[in-house]
């Protein structure tokens, strides 16, 4: 599930082209994971409807954490 967009990693890190977005993807998807765990909750992307009862959207400030 991605919580943050591709465009919107590559936009905060600064990168115009498409040569790395396998390996930003892959880091993404790692900081996205971490971020869940540390959560201990399902987390979607802002707009969407969890599936979990106790799941949440994704906040400016989980977003800023996946971002660093």
């Amino acid at each position: 599930m991605v919580i943050v967009d591709l465009e919107t990693v590559k936009k905060h890190l600064r990168v115009f082209h498409d040569d790395e977005d396998t390996e930003i993807g892959l880091y993404r998807d790692a900081a996205e994971s971490i971020v869940t765990q540390h959560l201990d909750r399902e987390v979607v992307a802002a707009g969407e409807t969890p599936t979990a009862a106790d799941g949440i959207a994704a906040t400016p400030a989980i977003v800023s954490a996946i971002l660093l």
